[in-house]
């Protein structure tokens, strides 16, 4: 009997390497510069939503192994030290979303040489930076509070590797190649690179054999190991290593880098004198809260529906597997088919990128004090909704944090654009904080709220 079960595990491990074979040589295909390739993807497809999803899949492909990789080496370097350990915890928990709270238009002007041209290359590793970064601290967090093995941590973090890949180099595709996306020039592409990224989404899943509530669950659980061992001596070693990181900045500037940390505190002073920059801050908070508010109660509404009905629960797993990432592509064109002006744009953004956060935290928190499962639910929506509004104020604003970047870099003021990004920062921080805080000492004791809230 074990002999015969050994041997069907064996046959299914065969098909599913097979499957994952195929998938990889499909997704392959618009990466190659073959004709006859391409030709087959635009039958498929169409002449631009074959461009899209060539793009978008040749950023994935050939920076996401890359990153994670080098996330992995250096979390295994840092994993010698429990003390540095837990200290590069607590500062990726807020620097792996740098590469999406900043735009990348400044990114690069920030690294560019004088009339240096954008390349594949900077893009590329653009991507791997921040595959790299979340692989990192996905990585130190399973080896860490997991008390697992390399291998068996390996099993856990591919799939965040993958899907963050993803996430970064979607985002690029859609403000790069911005003519491709744009429905106003032409038909758009945004929804057929929607059911391209619901496809994998749903074949990387099925693939890897998890569900939607067996991924928020073991997430959270990891997670909230963190935050248990968070402590007000928790910043001491983070602040260090962004003084370390600050100074080693401040040296190399006049190599590296087109601004150096005493220009770009010589404009946030600047900034901070004048009434016009308050403005801006104000505009993207407000945004900022009301798409969380909107994609907060969506999700408590749904996870509500999924704890009530059985039914609901099995139909909708596969749907909310596929918000992670298929809606974000469909974000363009659905503002211009429903004259989305520009205050409800980045608005609907932050809508769309919080909505899998909020619904993952409130899973994973199940059984956790209301007060508590909200606060870490809305910590871990944040970055995503300050990702949200710096991407829709890029592409769609007039006022804003993300509009400012965007301005600062086209108009080559470096200086200024940094300044932006750095308070930016320091608001996701102090947020995150805040919201921790607000986790651990405050509590709301009447059971009847959790009980109607579905809780």
């Amino acid at each position: 009997m074990s002999e015969q079960s050994n041997s069907t595990t064996k046959h299914h491990r065969v098909i599913r390497r097979i499957l994952i074979a195929v998938l990889i040589v499909s997704a392959t295909i618009p990466v190659f510069p073959f004709d006859a390739l391409r030709s087959k993807l635009v039958k498929f497809l169409d002449a631009d939503s074959g461009r899209a999803v060539s793009f978008l899949s040749s950023l994935w492909l050939f920076s996401a192994p890359i990153g994670a990789v080098a996330g992995i080496i250096f979390g295994n370097s840092v994993l010698r030290s429990a003390r540095l350990t837990i200290d590069t915890l607590n500062l990726l928990r807020i620097i792996q979303w740098a590469p999406f709270l900043i735009v990348w238009t400044l990114a690069f002007g920030l690294t560019a040489k004088p009339g240096q041209q954008l390349s594949l290359l900077w893009l590329l590793t653009y991507c791997a930076v921040s595959t790299g970064l979340a692989t990192a601290y996905d990585y130190l967090m399973v080896r860490y509070f997991g008390g697992v093995d390399w291998k068996t941590a390996l099993k856990k973090i591919v799939r965040t590797a993958i899907m963050r890949g993803l996430f970064i180099s979607l985002l690029l595709d859609v403000t790069v190649a911005g003519e491709l996306w744009s429905p106003g020039s032409g038909e758009g592409v945004g929804y057929t690179v929607c059911i391209f990224l619901a496809a994998i989404v749903l074949l990387i899943n099925w693939f890897s054999g998890e569900t939607f509530y067996f991924n928020a669950v073991n997430r959270w659980r990891l997670l909230l190991a963190v935050f248990e061992s968070e402590n007000l001596t928790s910043l001491i070693g983070p602040s260090l290593l962004i003084l370390l990181c600050m100074a080693l900045w401040l040296v190399t500037a006049p190599f590296l880098f087109t601004a150096s940390p005493v220009t770009v505190l010589t404009s946030l002073s600047m900034l901070l004198a004048g009434g016009e920059f308050y403005g801006d801050v104000s505009v993207s908070l407000s945004e900022l809260a009301a798409g969380m508010l909107v994609s907060g109660l969506l999700a408590a509404a749904i996870v509500f529906l999924r704890n009530r009905f059985l039914i609901v629960s099995r139909l909708s797993d596969p749907l909310i597997q596929v918000c992670q990432l298929a809606p974000i592509a469909a974000l363009p064109q659905l503002q211009y088919v429903y004259r989305v002006g520009f205050s409800r744009s980045s608005i609907l953004c932050v809508a769309v990128f919080t909505l899998y956060p909020f619904l993952c935290a409130f899973t994973g928190l199940r059984g956790q004090g209301v007060v508590r499962r909200v606060a870490l639910a809305t910590s871990e929506a944040l970055p995503y909704g300050c990702a949200a509004f710096v991407f829709g104020e890029m592409w769609n604003a007039t006022a804003g944090i993300g509009f400012m970047m965007t301005v600062a870099a086209a108009t080559h003021q470096i200086d200024k654009g940094m300044a932006g990004f750095v308070v930016l920062m320091l608001l996701f921080a102090t947020l995150t904080i805040i919201l921790h805080w607000i986790a651990r000492n405050v509590s709301l004791k009447p059971a009847l709220v959790k009980s109607a809230l579905g809780f």
